[in-house]
């Protein structure tokens, strides 16, 4: 069954207010810190929406986009190091990719 929720956002915003929506439902459960890269992580997904998979999944995570999300989250390398490690054991992303259920795409 599918649901719609109208809420007032920005797309920059969506992916973490998507993710603190769904955050009960996830196993393994996500900490702030990982939900903040994560969301970070869908939004640079979407704005590469229109390149091919093989182009996308090889410059998402790449130098530029790591120190994007360093800056604009203001944290240390280190952190957002632990932060993509723990992210890959938990299964959230794979290599370099979101797994497919939140490689989403909003209206």
């Amino acid at each position: 069954m599918e649901k719609i929720v109208n809420i007032n956002t920005d797309y920059k915003k969506f992916f973490k207010q998507y993710l603190t929506i769904i955050k009960p439902l996830l196993i393994p459960r996500l900490i702030e810190g990982e939900i903040n890269v994560l969301a970070e992580i869908m939004y640079l997904n979407y704005t590469y929406k229109d390149l091919p998979n093989k182009i996308k999944n090889k410059i998402l995570l790449d130098y530029d986009d790591k120190y994007i999300i360093i800056n604009n989250l203001n944290i240390s390398y280190n952190t957002y190091s632990n932060i993509i490690t723990s992210l890959r054991k938990k299964g959230y992303l794979k290599h370099n990719s979101l797994i497919k259920p939140l490689d989403i795409i909003p209206d």
